[in-house]
């Protein structure tokens, strides 16, 4: 900007009723706006065409040599054009940020063994899943899985077996969730899924289908869950499910694991 001006002092002095601080201002105009602009093209284009319709004012108005009126169309097409590489530098940065933003919210809600959602993210979506299932009268339902005896299965093989087993829970469980369906470990090798639209008969059959093949994945550590379900009643919240599911787990550790419980509405 400041080579730009220092080019134009000369030439501009000469110029009648045209004061270089004014001249100065309009070939800015078009740098200091486009940074603002970066989406809405409708402004750009009123910018655009206001800039060039004062140009060709100036162009007719001013009685100044033909060089110098040369010399300031090429000045303010220099200005239009550093207006848009800086336009286009400001996209390329609102999109970069909007990707980190996304990564870090990503970071937040994720576990990053298991690639599910962590609890703080399982609760907040899960809550608004429910809530829109309940006001369009469809049923939700949550299930509540542990692995059985994961301290032994830890103690015998290792934390990197552990590990790897909570990360095949984790792929398999979201292999099988469907659209809307939301799944989290909760921490540890506790896990939960909210079934936005669901029957006991269908939560059962999803949670028996998820045991069987983890246990077929897990046969070699002797692996298997426990799960708990529970089904809403009016005036549930998220937490009521999600106790009631817990305490079927723990019916279900009690009557020697490897089972499915549902709890009692």
């Amino acid at each position: 900007m400041g080579l730009m001006l220092a080019c134009l002092a000369g030439p501009a002095q000469s110029w009648q009723d045209a004061p270089l601080l004014s001249l100065a201002g309009f070939l800015l105009l078009p740098t200091a706006c486009l940074p603002l602009l970066v989406r809405p093209r409708v402004t750009w284009t009123v910018l655009v065409l206001g800039s060039l319709a004062m140009a060709l004012l100036l162009w007719l108005g001013v009685d100044a040599p033909a060089v110098d009126k040369r010399t300031f169309v090429f000045y303010f097409l220099v200005s239009v054009c550093a207006g848009l590489v800086l336009r286009r530098a400001r996209a390329n940065l609102a999109t970069r940020l909007d990707r980190q933003v996304e990564t870090l919210w990503q970071r937040a809600v994720s576990d990053p063994l298991t690639g599910l959602l962590n609890r703080h993210g399982w609760i907040n979506l899960a809550t608004t899943a429910m809530n829109d299932a309940v006001v369009t009268g469809k049923q939700p339902a949550v299930l509540f899985i542990d692995v059985d005896h994961f301290k032994r299965t830890n103690d015998a093989h290792g934390h990197l077996a552990g590990d790897d087993l909570l990360r095949e829970l984790g792929q398999l469980i979201e292999a099988r969730i469907g659209p809307g369906e939301f799944a989290a470990r909760l921490g540890g090798e506790e896990f939960a899924c909210l079934l936005p639209d669901s029957s006991v008969a269908q939560a059962e059959r999803f949670a028996r289908r998820i045991a069987n093949e983890y246990r077929h994945r897990a046969e070699a550590f002797g692996s298997t869950l426990s799960i708990g379900i529970s089904t809403h009643k009016p005036g549930d919240l998220l937490n009521d499910l999600l106790a009631r599911a817990d305490a079927a787990l723990y019916e279900a550790k009690h009557r020697g694991r490897d089972q499915i419980v549902v709890a009692a509405n």
